[in-house]
């Protein structure tokens, strides 16, 4: 299986991470999950934002949403 996505996943994820209203625009690494290296946590312990760089997030299988959103 192969570490990154297809284009058309890592677009069609963006996409949803750029609608999301969590979303916040970093000046140094662009798109983010919340404010940059800052997670935010559910009232049951969860992650809401994770704080991470979206543009290279959504490229990786591996990854997922924490809203679970895609």
């Amino acid at each position: 299986m192969p570490l990154q996505a297809t284009k058309e996943k890592h677009d069609q994820r963006l996409k949803i991470c750029k609608d999301c209203k969590h979303s916040r625009v970093n000046k140094i690494v662009g798109l983010t999950c919340g404010e940059f290296l800052q997670p935010t946590y559910s009232e049951n312990g969860d992650v809401f934002t994770c704080g991470c760089n979206l543009t290279l997030k959504t490229k990786f299988f591996s990854q997922a949403c924490p809203q679970k959103k895609w």
